[in-house]
């Protein structure tokens, strides 16, 4: 089926024979990188002061609605017992963080944990994954600079400690780590990469359609990484898209958001954002992207009582381990792969 001492394995291999899978050599280093990339990023937090928390996976208040900017689809959960009552499957635990900020000498808050998503999986998307989240009183610059510092920390502590460990992916790995930690990091406008794309690589937009005849311009994952590989010797930020493009929650200031996505590896690896701080932004931002403001009852009460300026980010670990093993199918790094609507082995 394949060496397995080292050859990638597919996530169909192991469906078909998962002991034999999990008994390879680079199942064994996958699983090593996932444990050395969990205890440094709780190392992390505690150096710069974030509180951990552990929260629920279920919610009524989905962070991607169906409407305007949302990325990914509600993974619906309905009860036996009450046909009545629905929830969710929490894709992110965003808006809880922020209900955590308001408790009393609170400046930040984070977790991993798993997220569930209801697209169908590819090489570049899975429905259910390791999720790095941290919300902070502050503007996204300051945001920014901890997504920089966190995964330049991450990738330091991995060369100087576990360079074998990532060098058994590809022995090429280290020193392009190396090399990349010296990086500018540099912000791309939404608007402006748009223009460049149209001359340099058009097939990297995708129109999003707002309705029949209307639609917003995007930069696709073909565009992604385009910009990668344009500015290889930089660390690219894509920032402020349209507002139509991110979900309500973001601020927004005339017709862009204040939100960035940082790119790396197979692309978008982290994206960040400033939150809407008033009640009366928040309800016309839900309204502007054709959401229901009665399913964020309690989240419209927490920013009518107690307003705040604060930021925030979601980072999938799966990505990053893509990024720092140089590899590009997302399904070869689940430890133990789930696929939308198949049966689960083991």
């Amino acid at each position: 089926m394949f060496d397995l001492k080292k050859e990638v394995y597919m996530y169909e291999d192991f469906r078909k024979n998962f002991i034999k899978t999990i008994k390879n050599e680079r199942y064994s280093n996958l699983l090593k990188l996932f444990s050395v990339i969990n205890k440094l990023t709780y190392i992390w937090m505690e150096n710069n002061n974030v509180e951990i928390v552990n929260l629920p996976i279920t919610t009524q208040s989905v962070t991607s609605p169906m409407g305007l900017g949302s990325d990914s689809k509600p993974y619906k959960v309905i009860s036996k017992s009450n046909l009545n009552y629905e929830f969710y499957l929490a894709d992110s635990m965003q808006f809880h963080l922020e209900l955590m900020l308001r408790a009393k000498d609170i400046s930040s808050v984070g977790y991993i944990t798993n997220t569930f998503r209801g697209e169908q999986v590819d090489n570049r998307h899975l429905h259910q994954f390791n999720h790095f989240e941290i919300e902070m009183l502050g503007n996204l610059n300051n945001c920014k600079e901890k997504i920089i510092d966190y995964i330049k920390f991450i990738v330091n502590e991995l060369i100087k400690k576990h360079k074998n460990l990532i060098d058994f992916f590809n022995t090429n790995n280290s020193n392009r780590l190396k090399k990349w930690l010296s990086n500018e990091v540099i912000d791309l406008k939404h608007d402006h990469v748009i223009s460049l794309l149209k001359l340099e690589y058009p097939v990297g937009i995708e129109k999003i359609y707002l309705n029949k005849n209307d639609f917003i311009e995007s930069v696709n994952s073909k565009g992604e990484q385009y910009l990668i590989n344009k500015f290889k010797n930089n660390i690219i930020w894509l920032s402020n898209f349209p507002w139509q493009l991110v979900p309500f929650y973001q601020k927004i200031e005339g017709d862009y958001a204040i939100n960035s996505d940082l790119l790396i590896g197979i692309g978008e690896t982290v994206g960040s954002g400033q939150r809407c701080i008033t009640y009366k932004e928040t309800y016309d931002s839900i309204l502007k992207h054709k959401n229901n403001p009665k399913h964020y009852d309690w989240y419209l009460k927490m920013k009518l009582e107690s307003e705040l300026e604060t930021s925030g980010f979601g980072l999938g670990l799966e990505r990053l381990v893509l990024f720092i093993i140089d590899e590009k199918d997302i399904r070869n790094v689940q430890l133990l792969p789930r696929e939308t609507d198949r049966e689960l082995l083991p």
